[in-house]
């Protein structure tokens, strides 16, 4: 905006009569703030339509968030302008210069000829507030001395300087206005600036917000809250400086004095607590902030920078931002109360006030609030705001294990989950679940794990049973039996859960007219007469549903549904009678346990029902959630929640010391096997999976890290020891060659050709007689390194092993060469003997006794050269073969 005359669009004169429409409480006191680019028109011609565009977006940007901050209105751009009004001078320009200081920094970044320079001018007088425009001479005089104000400078008006002028740190001067006829008589313009440290905080209010949670309480507390806002003038009077009523009927209360908030908030809580009675015992619901910030704008109660997480927010307590806090503090207004620090400057505290061991044991706030309602309990859920023909449950077809996953939260978490889903949409008649395909998300947990307490009563485990042949009933309530359905009779029952009772009656009187004998249809008309709210012909069907019974897991379910009759028509005794006569048919049927402790708490016999209930949770983990959640057991929790406190404890304190052993274990699996090994890759995902576990801090996750960890330390254990096995294995079998192969050389005669064999034998002997594993026990791979050393020795002891085998060929040779010159020598020596000596003699005495031979004696040495010849040859093959035919020898390195 370049420097001109501004059209006067104000009246001149107080006898010039309001604006059509106008009242006089449009007429407020107000400082109006311009600010204008200089030379935003030469920019345009330098830099392009573009670029000049991009500007004007820029000092949009920059100057209204200062605006906002310090409770101003941005009420419109006007070309390369804006303008804006407060109610407080001092925040216009506080506004003002933090404007300019955010221009001084964009300019510090940007080249000379790219720099944004703006002037800034606030005036304070009576303007017109109509709608979302002002309008008055306070509008008009402040445009009108705006262009005497140079660029990166402020100009304020005599009014404004009257409000800011003791304001240290701030200086001021005075501007020679020229043509000073247009302005009124006495107009004062002065340029302001401040010095580093000013205090340019904004204008904070303190703020106590009260938002009331229906879905948390009964239909008494509404009324109770309708009539406290009825009466809040009265009630919260003085003190007040603005208060709002929201849409939500939440109560927003802008207090005069900041002490004012915490008795305010505790008046709140006390009127409350004192007509609640009982039901506000545990907590109230209402959440309570107090906060300290820019909450009015325009002099209109503004909410929009109250950011808070109100599922975080624990109903019936107290919470104060950090700023709230600090100037409570200071103005002495927090004895008696303790801030409960967090490490967040931002977040919101408890005021801990002395009240709060009311909660400290109570692990689960919101069992009562679950059931609500006016009507009899509805026989599927025992909710009381609907009736068993419109109860949610019918539209779940299967188990979801809602409690399981449940378990895995953290109490906190389930507590969470609860207050939102009680909070935001509440079990309301019309608000159902899904058939449990929306598992998947968190905030659908509370409404299936509700619906879990009583799933033995509903319609899904009549569908789950149906035709069913299997015996056992575990299996069935995890879903693994078999399934048959189809026919007139699952139309039926179909029909019931749909609320369709006519159609549904006259298919099960066809079929009891064609099968009399059959649970089924039963079975069904006893439900559809449960769905009717006749309990008694509910009670004859079943009764006759029970008698026809095929399967051990269809008498159970139908004795259920008699006991759930009797529950609800008053007849205890008989109830009683009927899960006592479940547990004949299964004492392990965990459903029925669970039945049985309820009733046992119905009789008074506290004492006897707890214990059968720590027992069943410690068999069965799910029932720590059913004794959490149950709206049954409400008024016993002061019993039960110290006891389970107790055995989450202990369970969390065993769960960390087995843990620690199992990564023990994992460590000496490692130090052992290696990381490469298969067993040390499973037992990291165990330790793994662990530790995952231990994050949740939930019961379920402790039995988990039992579970988990004592298969680790197991698998641990055995795998090491199977190895060691082998390794024993092997080194006996190393220890026993090396012995063979020791004796051999003892008893080897030729030393000679075996005393290196025996050096390496000596040394390898320490080698395998040292203890295993007991050295360098911090070593990875020890098992590895121990498995390479045997086959080493393995290797080394099968080179010796052919080492002393070629030896003992050697001296099997020398052997039979020894032994064959001996009997070489002996067998002709024989043969001298008796080719030269005995064969003369013999041929003489021949020759004398038979003459007929006619010996010649000159053939004689003819005889005796074939004797010598032939024996020499008979003497040659006879020492042979006696010499290879010596007995076999000790085979000392065979086993």
């Amino acid at each position: 905006m370049e420097p001109g005359p501004a059209q006067d669009i104000s009246p001149k004169t107080p006898e010039q009569r309001l604006p059509e429409g106008t009242t006089e409480n449009s007429i407020k006191k107000m400082a109006v703030l311009f600010t204008d680019i200089v030379a935003s028109t030469r920019y345009f011609q330098t830099f392009g339509d573009m670029a000049g565009r991009r500007m004007l977006k820029d000092h949009e940007a920059m100057a209204t968030p200062p605006i906002l901050e310090h409770g101003g209105v941005v009420v419109k751009m006007l070309g390369d302008s804006l303008m804006a009004y407060f109610f407080h001078p001092w925040e216009a320009v506080k506004a003002a210069i933090k404007i300019q200081k955010r221009f001084q920094k964009f300019n510090g970044r940007k080249k000379v000829q790219e720099q944004i320079h703006v002037r800034i001018g606030v005036h304070f007088g009576d303007g017109i507030l109509e709608e979302d425009d002002i309008f008055g001479d306070v509008v008009n005089l402040a445009a009108k001395f705006l262009p005497f104000v140079h660029g990166d400078e402020i100009g304020i008006s005599g009014a404004v300087l009257d409000h800011i002028q003791s304001i240290p740190k701030l200086h001021f001067e005075t501007v020679d206005i020229p043509d000073k006829e247009i302005f009124p008589q006495g107009f004062i313009l002065c340029l302001v600036n401040g010095d580093e440290g000013l205090d340019l905080e904004p204008l904070t209010k303190t703020l106590v917000y009260l938002k009331p949670l229906f879905g948390l309480g009964k239909a008494s507390f509404r009324n109770l809250w309708e009539r406290l806002l009825r009466e809040r003038s009265s009630f919260f009077s003085p003190g007040i400086e603005k208060e709002s009523v929201l849409e939500d009927r939440s109560l927003a209360l802008i207090v005069t004095d900041p002490p004012l908030s915490l008795s305010k908030a505790r008046s709140v809580v006390e009127h409350l607590r004192l007509n609640m009675g009982i039901d506000g015992k545990l907590f109230l619901p209402v959440q309570i902030i107090i906060d300290l910030g820019a909450f009015v704008r325009a002099d209109k109660m503004d909410l929009e920078d109250l950011k808070i997480t109100w599922e975080n927010i624990e109903p019936g307590r107290v919470y104060v931002s950090a700023p709230a806090y600090h100037i409570l503090k200071s103005r002495g207004a927090l004895k008696g109360a303790v801030l409960n620090q967090g490490e967040d400057p931002n977040a919101l505290y408890q005021l801990l006030t002395g009240e709060e061991d009311k909660r400290k044991d109570c692990l689960f706030l919101y069992q009562g609030a679950i059931v609500q309602g006016d009507l009899p309990p509805c026989f599927y859920c025992g909710d009381r705001r609907h009736t068993a023909g419109r109860c949610p449950s019918k539209q779940i077809t299967e188990s979801t294990n809602a409690i399981e996953k449940m378990g895995y939260l953290p109490l906190q978490n389930m507590n969470r989950l609860f207050f939102r889903c009680l909070n935001e949409r509440g079990f309301e008649e019309g608000v159902r679940p899904g058939d449990g395909s929306d598992l998947n998300d968190q905030s659908s947990w509370p409404y299936y794990s509700f619906f879990e307490l009583k799933s033995v009563y509903q319609l899904r485990l009549f569908r789950a049973i149906w035709n069913s042949r299997e015996e056992d009933w575990t299996k069935i309530r995890e879903g693994k039996g078999e399934k048959s359905h189809g026919g007139l009779m699952w139309i039926a029952q179909d029909c019931i859960r749909v609320s369709h009772w006519e159609q549904a009656e006259g298919i099960l009187k066809e079929s009891l007219a064609k099968e009399p004998e059959d649970y089924k249809p039963l079975c069904a008309m006893g439900f559809l007469h449960v769905e009717k709210d006749d309990l008694s012909q509910a009670k004859f069907y079943f009764k006759k549903a029970l008698d026809r019974c095929q399967t051990t897991p269809q008498r159970i379910m139908a004795t259920f549904l008699l006991s759930r009759v009797c529950q609800l028509m008053g007849d205890q005794a008989r109830a009683e009678d009927f899960i006592r006569r479940v547990l004949r048919y299964n004492p392990h049927c965990a459903e029925a346990v669970y039945e049985d402790i309820l009733l046992q708490f119905r009789k008074g016999k506290e004492a006897v029902a707890i214990h059968q209930l720590m027992k069943l949770i410690r068999k069965n983990r799910e029932y720590l959630v059913y004794a959490l959640i149950d709206p049954e057991l409400l008024k016993h929790r002061e019993l039960i929640h110290p006891k389970i406190q107790a055995l989450i404890h202990e369970t969390r304190k065993e769960a960390t010391q087995i843990a620690e052993k199992a990564r023990e274990e994992l460590a000496d699996l490692r130090r052992w096997l290696g990381d490469e090994e298969r067993e040390t890759q499973d037992a990291e995902g165990l330790v793994s999976r662990i530790e995952e576990l231990a994050l949740t801090d939930s019961f379920f996750s402790y039995i988990d890290i039992l579970h988990y960890s004592s298969n680790l330390i197991g698998i641990g254990r055995s795998t090491l020891e199977e190895r060691k096995r082998r390794i024993g294995k092997i080194l006996k079998e190393l220890w026993e060659r090396h012995e063979r192969c020791l004796r051999y050389i003892r008893s080897y005669p030729y030393r000679v050709f075996v005393s290196s064999i025996s050096r390496e034998l000596a040394r390898m002997h320490p080698r395998i007689s040292r203890k295993w594993g007991s050295e360098d026990s911090g070593v990875p791979n020890k098992f590895k390194d121990m498995f390479q050393e045997t086959e080493r020795l393995s290797r080394e002891l099968t080179e010796i092993e052919t080492r002393l085998q070629r030896a003992e060929v050697i001296r099997r040779l020398i052997l039979f060469l020894v032994r064959f010159l001996k009997k070489t020598l002996v067998f002709q020596s024989a043969n001298l003997v008796i080719a030269i000596i005995l064969f003369p003699i013999v041929t003489y005495y021949l020759n004398l006794l038979l003459p007929g031979l006619n010996i010649a004696s000159q053939n004689t040495w003819l005889y005796q050269k074939s004797v010598l010849t032939l024996g020499a040859v008979s003497g040659l093959l006879l020492a042979i073969f006696t010499s290879g035919a010596e007995t076999r020898p000790k085979q000392v390195l065979q086993k």
